[in-house]
């Protein structure tokens, strides 16, 4: 898969709120956060102070629109 930076789109991040989100190993906001579109597959890791934090593996398609992710809720440590 081709990995792409779209400027014209964005990647947004609703859910879980107030959140760190780490984009292939780079603390890139809280959430809700947008960052640029990049596309292909990458690592997403969602983190919070006392509860689990939770990797996920996400592909992004080069399909001209914006990309909207709303993980699970963290559970508690």
């Amino acid at each position: 898969i081709e990995v792409k930076v779209d400027n014209s789109r964005i990647i947004s991040f609703r859910n879980p709120a107030g959140a760190s989100v780490t984009f292939d190993g780079k603390e890139v906001g809280t959430v809700p956060c947008d960052i640029t579109k990049v596309t292909g597959e990458h690592s997403v890791t969602i983190s919070k102070p006392g509860y689990i934090s939770q990797t996920y593996t996400v592909d992004i398609a080069n399909d001209g629109e914006d990309a909207i992710f709303s993980f699970p809720e963290l559970t508690e440590r």
